[in-house]
């Protein structure tokens, strides 16, 4: 039968032999794509490992090994390492002989023991940035030597069956070159890290030491303030007994060495920064010169303050220098602070009396020579006679300098509703300083110290910040006034309200930097800002939702800022940006709804998401909602979506004339809930949104401005036609 099939359909041989062959392609692929999908066996990995290894192979490992031994001889240079320690190590006995070489620890004055926290919090900074430096060389180097010992063991069996491998000669001495390479480099990595090792083990015992004393000073200063108010020092008068003339020279002369050594250990540790410093201040006055020769901005600053002050250039660069110096420097010494003060007192008072032109020169350098010397007092030693002379005359002349400044500010400032606040801080403060008197008689020398250093920084720090502020006011009006300002139309029409707004900003954030110096000084920033982030901790567990102070706060903030921003971006949108733009009547506003919207819809979900409040989890509270909405809050949710609708599909826009049912007028306002239309007769009609939708609205300008009216004019019968029509048209 199938031969017969075969004879009588000859062609269908071909189609079997294609028949046959796919199969037996399919089957090969099949079979191909198993044994690929098989693990390799035990030979095929020694195949491999075969393949990896080969010896002819030795030439190429021989480079690896070189550029890995190149690398250990391109590494940070160990010397680097040392004589970071040893200047650390150096630093730290200068430390030690400075400041607790005559006086131990647990004796050390306030002032002696802020230098020494200070040089120690740099010294740990310092000597940890080299720890984490060693600690990091040690890896990289330890991994290089794991690399060639691998290598070392690897060819070194690898030249132990050279023999029963036949290799050629050339071939097996390269193998030997490969293994004493590697063993070389393996050697030369042992060496650096046991270097590194060493240098590691006197850079953590030097960091143990620093840790230790720091603990210690620290603790020290915990029971300077906690023992306060203790009578630790003789009374006044038999302390001005030991008062005598060469007893104050050596004091003047301690004031010498306290200051070349601050100056010294600035040089050293921020060198770069003060010759930035220096540059910033000389770019600074050369700005100040230039602002002050420009006729067109000297126009605009006419009869201010800020002219006047302008009139001093070197001052005002030193002041505004001088001001980031505590940031730039945080660990600087005790008596740079105190120089770099006297030079920005001086300074300070040339622009103050620029800036507050009544005030006599005379009474400027009174306080200027008061607030100088203060400064120097505090580089005496803490429990000599003349410190105590100093701090109580101190302590009396502030009193009076306080009470000159309240009458100046009382009479020559119109304070307002500060002027409680004022009149309570000088209270306050000459309160102090009475007290700070009493106890320097009685001999609490620490508690006097402490009220006189507190009460003078937080007056500094009111001078400064009013100067500055009183300045940068006056220039707010210039800066808006100039023609690079001028381009945008938001400041060119809203130019008193961005002023007065700014103006307001710059007195609240001197008001903000003056509390915290003034509680910084007074030591109770620390404590306050720990009692903040205790209270913001605080919480509270409904379920599995905990709710906290500082989340809830953070809900809130995110709100209030999400608003301010959302006006300040859509006023800027409107007045500036999208009248600008070629757009649709209708469109800009639009714009300007969806991105408040935007803004606040972030801000909502940032602030939940802050609140700690999982975004999951709020589905069943939009489900209770839609409930509620479903049987109450239909209306406002309808007036909600209508609102929507009409901002977006704009059938009715912003100063369209509108017929809605027996009212007409003009559209003034399309609100979230309600549109406002403002009737002829200058009535002005809520209209919820859902009625501006759902029924029948007359639009008078949806696609044009122009319109037809009809004014009906009735004459007396028997008029002339023509006349009445001719005087009409006189008439329109």
């Amino acid at each position: 039968m199938v031969l017969r099939v075969y004879l009588q359909f000859p062609t269908l041989s071909v189609y079997a032999k294609s028949i046959v062959r796919a199969s037996l392609l399919i089957i090969a692929l099949s079979s191909a794509l198993s044994l690929a999908q098989e693990p390799p066996s035990a030979a095929s990995e020694e195949a491999v490992s075969e393949e990896v290894l080969n010896p002819s192979d030795a030439g190429d490992a021989l480079l690896d090994i070189e550029r890995l031994t190149a690398r250990l001889d391109g590494a940070r240079d160990i010397a680097e390492f040392r004589s970071r320690l040893e200047r650390a190590e150096e630093q730290f006995g200068v430390e030690i002989e400075g400041y607790l070489g005559t006086v131990p620890l647990d004796r050390i004055d306030q002032t002696r023991l802020e230098g020494v926290l200070l040089g120690l919090s740099r010294q740990r900074s310092a000597v940890s940035n080299l720890l984490g430096d060693i600690k990091e060389e040690i890896s990289g180097i330890d991994a290089i030597r794991q690399a060639l010992l691998e290598a070392e063991n690897t060819w070194a069996e690898e030249l132990d069956t050279a023999g029963e491998q036949a290799l050629p000669p050339e071939l097996v001495a390269v193998i030997a070159d490969v293994v004493d390479a590697a063993a070389a480099g393996r050697q030369l990595a042992s060496a650096r890290l046991g270097e590194l090792v060493t240098l590691e083990s006197r850079t953590l015992e030097l960091n143990s030491e620093l840790t230790s004393l720091s603990d210690a000073a620290q603790a020290r200063e915990r029971a300077i303030l906690a023992d306060m108010f203790r009578q630790e020092s003789q009374p006044v008068w038999t302390a001005l007994g030991r008062l005598s003339f060469a007893g104050a020279a050596t004091d003047f002369a301690a004031i010498g060495d306290t200051l070349r050594y601050g100056l010294r250990d600035l040089t050293d540790t921020y060198g770069s920064r003060l010759l930035f410093q220096g540059m910033g201040g000389l770019f600074l006055l050369l700005l100040v010169l230039a602002a002050r020769r420009n006729p067109a901005f000297a126009a605009r600053i006419e009869n201010s303050a800020a002219q006047r002050v302008f009139e001093h250039p070197v001052a005002l660069t030193v002041v505004l220098t001088l001001a980031v110096t505590q940031p730039l420097y945080p660990t600087a010494q005790p008596s740079v602070v105190a120089l770099n003060t006297s030079v920005f007192i001086a300074a300070e008072l040339i622009v103050l009396g620029a800036v507050l032109k009544t005030i006599g020169w005379g009474k400027l350098v009174l306080a200027g020579g008061y607030l100088i010397a203060m400064r120097a007092v505090y580089l005496l030693p803490y429990d000599s006679p003349l410190h105590r002379l100093a701090m109580l005359a101190g302590a009396l002349i502030g009193i009076a300098l306080i009470a000159a400044t309240w009458r100046l500010a009382n009479t020559r400032f119109s304070l307002g509703r500060w002027r409680g606040t004022v009149g309570f801080l000088s209270f306050a403060f000459g309160f102090l300083l009475a007290t700070a008197a009493v106890a320097n008689i009685l001999g609490a020398v620490t508690y006097t110290s402490f009220v006189i250093e507190a009460v003078i920084r937080s007056y500094l720090s009111a001078l400064g910040l009013l100067t500055l502020s009183i300045i940068l006011r006056d220039l707010v009006g210039a800066v808006l006034d100039t023609g690079l300002a001028r381009l945008l139309r938001s400041v060119r029409k809203n130019s008193d309200f961005i002023t007065s707004v700014l103006k307001r900003a710059i007195s609240a954030i001197a008001v903000i930097l003056w509390l915290w110096a003034a509680l910084s000084a007074f030591r109770l920033l620390d404590p306050l800002l720990g009692g903040v982030q205790a209270a913001l901790g605080a919480s509270l567990a409904i379920g599995q939702v905990k709710i906290s102070v500082g989340s809830t706060l953070v809900f809130i903030f995110s709100v209030w800022l999400a608003v301010y921003v959302s006006r300040i971006t859509r006023f800027f949108l409107d007045e500036d940006v999208l009248p600008r733009l070629q757009l649709p009547r209708g469109v800009p506003a639009a714009i300007s709804t969806g991105v408040h919207y935007f803004i606040i819809s972030a801000a909502l979900l940032f602030g939940t998401a802050a609140a700690g409040l999982d975004l999951t989890k709020l589905a069943i509270v939009v489900g209770a909602l839609s409930v509620g909405i479903g049987f109450g809050l239909q209306n406002i949710v309808n007036n909600f979506i209508s609102g929507l609708i009409l901002i977006f599909e704009r059938p009715i826009q912003v100063g369209d004339h509108v017929l809605v049912g027996q009212l007409m007028g003009r559209m003034t306002r399309i609100g979230i809930r309600a549109s406002t239309v403002r009737t002829y007769d200058g009535s002005e009609v809520i209209v919820p949104n859902g009625d501006l939708i759902s029924q029948q609205v007359v639009n008078y300008t949806l696609s044009d401005r122009d319109r037809r009216m009809e004014v009906v004019v009735g004459v007396a019968y028997g008029t002339d036609v023509e006349k009445a029509r001719s005087v009409i048209e006189d008439a329109l």
